[in-house]
């Protein structure tokens, strides 16, 4: 999140950067290109996550988050998608990892806070172990 907010100071930056230099106009249309593909690319995966999750493709989908989240490290949505996955397969520990994380980025995520309860239940049904 606070990577995300940075990005239109830098944007910013760059803009008052054209004007005293002038052909900066194409790098910042080029940057701003790679970012909106970068973000298109982030929605399309956490999609593919989900849609993966539905099916009860679980393990994909946890693959598919790890790859979404070495594009945005700072998706919470992602770490909440990852969690069910992981309580899902018994993975409680890990699922608590997980959702710690989306709240730590949104500590107003509501699913998030479901799906700890959810794997801290588990956890503690299964003697402290995972599956």
């Amino acid at each position: 999140m606070a990577k995300q907010r940075r990005r239109p100071e830098a944007l910013e930056l760059l803009r008052r950067g054209e004007t005293v230099s002038p052909g900066h106009d194409k790098i910042l249309r080029l940057i701003e290109s790679l970012e909106s593909d970068r973000e298109s690319l982030v929605a399309d995966f956490e999609n593919l996550n989900l849609k993966l999750y539905r099916e009860g493709r679980y393990r994909e989908t946890i693959e598919i988050c790890e790859e979404t989240l070495n594009l945005d490290p700072l998706s919470a949505t992602t770490y909440n998608n990852k969690c069910c996955a992981l309580n899902q397969l018994g993975r409680w520990t890990q699922a608590i990892d997980a959702c710690n994380k989306a709240l730590k980025i949104e500590p107003e995520q509501s699913p998030a806070r479901g799906n700890l309860a959810w794997a801290r239940k588990g956890l503690a049904a299964a003697g402290g172990r995972n599956r």
